[in-house]
């Protein structure tokens, strides 16, 4: 049977079709019409409630029904079947009425499926209708549900500390974040957002987003923003990040007035601060700014980039002078003129002068750290040699400085390096190398107490194999070890690298003695780095070394040294342009079977190209 094809917005049937109206609600009854109208799978009919089915029906149309039913073309087919005889006038007359009886049947059968499948269409329509008229009433009934649902039932107490939680990292004036969207929710939300000091006590610059130049606020709406969230942060100590070079890309004044009259109203209240000068303008303005306007300020972060030419000493910088700081980021080009800024440097805990383009002197870095005997933890990028005929009568003390990283571009040696300083508790010290520069400790010994460390990091450095196991069998408490000493060339024909050696002794075996073993007993992550494969330790060492070390505590031997981590992470780090990883890969993994030994205590790094470990 032929099934015609029904149009409509709420029924579309084809061959192949399928049709399902209604969702799928517990109760509801829905219908489901399978038409294929072929030969083979016939057609079926589906009724489910909810999401099961009620009642199904499938039937199947005849291949061929050529049954004969009248016996005059019953004999007239027994008599020409089996031959190539033609049939008679009178018989072909007969098979003419015959067909033409079949046709007005079927004519018949037609008008009625069409009767059926206009019924068909007008109970989908009703289907439609109603499936509708139900998805409003459930929308209706969601909708009014939601009057008395658990977060209406919150105290403004409760909700506003919630409403903390959804505060970016980035601050910025924006709708589409918090705290702006909170106060489009509701009226009740938009006062309980407007009552919590703490959701407006810091902005950030909309610079920090990829914007066109026309999403780009002029500096007297930012100023209005500024003026709008510090009003609502009541009495709250406020952070406020800026990069004027917004408004350099608009061609408008890069330094507003509006802007610097809304800092010096809120200054007395800011415990954060981060500021780019990199116009002339910007840098009079800030120069003119009265040294005691800033009183709570603890957080620092200033970049000037090619200031006036007649910056000097004469006029330094004094607005920050009488300011508690604590922690301070310097980006100064050039850096040698960082001592133009005047502060409180004998008091500060963090300090951060680090940029690879623009460096500090040897000499301009001892001159800071003399200064700042209170630090925590530094980090500096510095160049040039060190003077060698350097006489100091003092010693500098850095009692409190926990983590130090250095970046290194000159020769030179640590001893030169640290000369006149001591460092006795520090925990993490990294240091990034380049050209000749070697650890060679004073003739009195190593200025950096080696016994505190807990995370080293050597790049690139000189260093002797003796002088590495000394400061490796001194660090107890050291847990991560970040090793690329790879660089040196002097390794000769026949001579074993560092690497090598390093990675032996950290390997522990039964027999081994407490002189000889590099035990590291808390140590949990070594990272090596590789550029040449040719001299570096093969995965098989490697994973000899993990192994023994992982498996070390069960070792039953009374005389051999105790190791406290059960499982020690090894990190292989190579340069994206020197090496496959992808076809090292497989080689490595092998040597560290089975696979879920490999997967607990290896990973596998790739360091693009021009960046450190």
């Amino acid at each position: 049977m032929d099934v015609p094809s029904v149009t409509s917005g709420q029924l579309k049937v084809n061959q192949p079709a399928t049709e399902e109206l209604d969702e799928d609600h517990n109760g509801l009854l829905s219908l489901t019409l399978n038409l294929w109208g072929d030969e083979t799978r016939g057609q079926q009919v589906t009724f489910r409630k909810g999401g099961d089915i009620c009642s199904q029906i499938e039937f199947r149309v005849p291949s061929k029904d050529t049954t004969i039913e009248d016996p005059d073309i019953k004999a007239i087919l027994n008599r020409l079947n089996g031959t190539s005889a033609l049939p008679s006038k009178s018989e072909i007359q007969v098979f003419d009425t015959y067909r033409k009886i079949c046709r007005a049947k079927a004519a018949i059968v037609n008008s009625e499926c069409e009767e059926l499948q206009s019924e068909i269409l007008g109970l989908c329509e009703k289907l439609a209708t109603l499936g509708c008229k139900r998805k409003q009433y459930l929308d209706q009934a969601a909708f009014y549900s939601s009057f008395h649902a658990p977060i209406r039932r919150l105290p403004p107490e409760l909700l506003a500390e919630i409403f903390t939680y959804t505060l970016p990292d980035n601050r910025i004036p924006d709708h589409k974040l918090s705290p702006m969207l909170l106060c489009q929710v509701s009226t009740t939300w938009r006062q309980v957002a407007l009552c919590r000091p703490e959701l407006w006590d810091g902005i950030q610059s909309p610079l920090t987003l990829p914007l066109p130049e026309c999403a780009i606020p002029p500096p007297e709406v930012f100023a209005k923003v500024m003026e709008t969230w510090f009003t609502r942060s009541h009495s709250r100590l406020i952070s406020l990040s800026l990069c004027f070079r917004q408004w350099r890309v608009l061609k408008k004044q890069s330094f507003a007035p509006c802007i610097v009259n809304t800092i010096l109203r809120y200054a007395h209240r800011f415990k954060d601060l981060a500021m780019a000068v990199v116009t002339r303008e910007e840098f009079d303005s800030l120069i003119s700014i009265p040294h005691d306007q800033f009183k709570a300020l603890e957080t620092l972060s200033l970049c000037i980039q090619h200031p006036s030419d007649d910056w000097t000493a004469e006029n330094p910088i004094k607005v920050f002078q009488s300011s508690p700081l604590r922690k301070v980021s310097l980006d100064i080009n050039p850096p040698e003129l960082s001592s133009c800024i005047l502060l409180p440097w004998g008091q500060l805990t963090h300090l951060d002068i680090l940029d690879s383009h623009q460096m500090l002197s040897i000499t301009d870095w001892r001159d800071v750290m003399q200064r700042c005997t209170s630090l925590i933890e530094a980090s500096f990028s510095v160049e040039g040699g060190a003077d060698p005929g350097i006489q100091l009568r003092t010693i500098t003390n850095f009692d409190h400085l926990r983590s130090l990283l250095l970046v290194v571009y000159a020769p030179g040696d640590l001893g030169s390096l640290f000369r006149g300083f001591h460092v006795p508790t520090l925990e993490h010290l990294h240091l990034f190398t380049s050209y000749a520069f070697r650890w060679e400790p004073l003739p009195l010994g190593c200025p950096i107490n080696t016994s505190t460390l807990r995370t080293l990091t050597l790049s690139g450095i000189t260093i002797p194999s003796e002088s590495l196991f000394a400061v490796l069998r001194s660090a107890n408490r050291l847990e991560i070890l970040k090793l690329s000493l790879e660089e040196q060339r002097n390794v000769l024909p026949g001579q074993t690298s560092i690497m090598f050696l390093l990675v032996e002794a950290l390997t522990i075996t039964p027999d081994v003695s407490i002189a000889d073993a590099i035990l590291l007993p808390h140590l949990q992550t070594l990272l090596t780095f590789h550029t040449d494969l040719e001299r570096s330790p093969s995965p098989e060492l490697y994973a000899s070394m993990v192994k023994s070390r992982t498996s070390y505590p069960g070792l039953h031997s009374r005389r051999a040294p105790t190791v406290d981590v059960q499982e020690m992470k090894l990190v292989l780090c190579f340069k994206s342009h020197t090496v496959d990883v992808h076809q090292l890969t497989p080689s490595i993994l092998r040597a560290f079977d089975p696979p879920e030994f490999a997967e607990r205590v290896l990973e596998i790094k790739v360091i693009p190209r021009g960046e450190r470990f």
